[in-house]
């Protein structure tokens, strides 16, 4: 259930296994990452913290845990520090260096990051996980080909991996290549019926061929099961401004940059929104996230 980002169900198998006689500290680990599937940030850092069983390595993932739950709160500070601390518990330790590689993104420092996550294939050159993040990485700096490249190389050790074949299907999209790129997540649904971020590529999908009362539905959709999921609000927004539905499309994208203000594209393009009273074309379609 944490595999494919189910939070409640993850947890409530969990709750059984306590009842069932397992020690709390047996599964406190995931616990935590079932609580933040859930963005319950504050249960978090109130409920797992170490214990004088943790051993040092318990001790790095629940310091890794409570470092996520922070960024969750926007404590970017607080977080970055606690996968430092993380690391001083055990070097090698894999998600603390995925998470102080997204501190090197949130500090504008792409080329740190990367360093970041080739340190962490050279712990284990096999994690599907950290080639998935690589690619996610070079996917945001518009390096397709090497994003495709670390994307190959997750799907090569692990050929079910969610997340890895959505990243080669958002690089396909903005290669407009409609036809893998439906491949790619068709093959996700069935791996993980009805997972929100599968709905939004197909969303994105659908949008990228002109298909806009489909898209919204699927942005919809992707938002119902997963209201924080940005990217699909934003396209959204893009839906309904294709659609000519202006005032609705300022709603999402004003709800998109109250999440996101610093995004300057989007504040240009709510401007254009706001100025508009029907017959332009649409929106260009971006880079899906």
């Amino acid at each position: 259930y944490v595999e494919l980002s189910r939070g409640p169900e993850a947890e409530e198998e969990l709750k059984r296994a306590r009842e069932f006689g397992i020690r709390p500290e047996a599964i406190k680990v995931a616990l935590g990452n079932a609580l933040l599937l859930q963005r319950n940030y504050r249960r978090v850092l109130d409920e797992i913290k170490p214990g004088s069983e943790s051993s040092q390595p318990k001790m790095a993932r629940i310091l890794e845990i409570q470092a996520r739950a922070q960024l969750g709160l926007a404590k970017r500070k607080e977080g970055c520090a606690l996968f430092d601390e993380s690391l001083k518990k055990d070097a090698n330790h894999i998600p603390a260096h995925w998470g102080l590689a997204l501190c090197d993104v949130y500090s504008q420092k792409p080329d740190d990051a990367r360093a970041r996550l080739e340190q962490a294939l050279k712990i284990d050159a096999k994690n599907t996980r950290t080639w998935t993040h690589l690619g996610d990485l070079e996917r945001g700096a518009d390096r397709l080909e090497a994003a495709a490249r670390a994307y190959s190389s997750a799907l090569q050790h692990r050929p079910e991996h969610v997340d890895a074949i959505l990243g080669r299907a958002a690089v396909r999209l903005q290669e407009k290549n409609w036809k893998e790129a439906e491949k790619d997540i068709d093959q996700a649904l069935l791996l993980a019926k009805g997972y929100p971020r599968a709905i939004y590529l197909r969303g994105a999908l659908a949008y990228g061929q002109g298909k806009y009362p489909e898209a919204k539905t699927l942005f919809e959709t992707a938002l119902n099961a997963n209201p924080n999921l940005s990217p699909a609000l934003l396209w959204l927004g893009f839906a309904e401004y294709a659609l000519q539905n202006f005032e609705t499309s300022a709603t999402h994208l004003s709800q998109f940059l109250t999440r996101h203000p610093n995004a300057t594209r989007v504040h240009a393009l709510l401007a254009l929104v706001r100025a508009r009273s029907g017959g332009t074309p649409p929106v260009s379609a971006t880079a899906p996230a």
